[in-house]
């Protein structure tokens, strides 16, 4: 992968540091501030992710990077204090006639969870109208680059 897009992902983790500067009741609704390891924790699960993903493979061609940037991801806080890293591939969906796949990962110190998401061109983009979804708990010394396997399938 070229220079450009290992910045966009440091990016994305530069973008995230905000959630270490909130303070208790950031919603003002009770919720709690995610800890320092709660968030260090998070972007470990990121950055496996990413780097399972483009480490297992011998030769990354130009349409994986490509898809791989149309990717929207966004790391944020909740508000029981743990951090959602929600990956969707909408944005490629402009001129593709293809399934709206999505995978959002709940980082806490107890576990590591996460739901995917596949439905067709014309549904909406969330969890509630799903035609196919998956669940279940993740292992942080496990390869993560499944998800974005999952998530570029089609596409590339």
């Amino acid at each position: 992968m070229g220079q450009e897009k290992f910045k966009f992902i440091n990016d994305i983790i530069l973008e995230s540091k905000s959630i270490l500067e909130l303070k208790d009741d950031w919603d003002d609704e009770g919720a709690l501030k995610p800890s320092a390891k709660v968030y260090n924790l998070a972007t470990i699960v990121f950055q496996k992710i990413v780097w399972g993903y483009f480490n297992s493979k011998c030769m990354v061609s130009v349409n994986e990077e490509q898809a791989f940037m149309m990717l929207k991801i966004n790391i944020n806080a909740c508000n029981d204090g743990s951090i959602d890293i929600h990956f969707n591939n909408e944005k490629m969906h402009i001129g593709y006639k293809v399934n709206k796949k999505q995978v959002l990962i709940n980082v806490s110190l107890r576990e590591i969870t996460f739901a995917a998401k596949k439905s067709n061109p014309k549904a909406k983009n969330d969890f509630s109208n799903d035609d196919f979804c998956i669940e279940g708990k993740l292992n942080k010394n496990s390869q993560l680059g499944f998800i974005l396997n999952y998530l570029l399938d089609g596409m590339v």
